[in-house]
């Protein structure tokens, strides 16, 4: 889900988001080993697999920098 639940704190929303970028790394790579055992190109998939993985960096990023910002405060 990809709205704001109520009463969610913005380190919570960010580890939400950090849980679906992970799930979407996971199907990816499921996917990319589904084609490669029937022999088909994973160039494209592969492709996605990465912007996934640039995605769930930049989450991670942002839930650190959150829950470092919570602790300061």
């Amino acid at each position: 889900n990809g709205w704001i639940m109520e009463g969610e704190t913005r380190v919570q929303i960010a580890e939400r988001h950090v849980r679906q970028a992970e799930m979407h790394v996971a199907r990816q790579k499921q996917m990319i080993e589904r084609l490669r055992r029937r022999n088909r190109s994973t160039v494209d998939d592969e492709k996605l697999l990465q912007i996934f993985l640039e995605t769930l960096k930049v989450h991670q990023d942002e839930l650190e920098r959150l829950s470092r910002e919570s602790q300061s405060a």
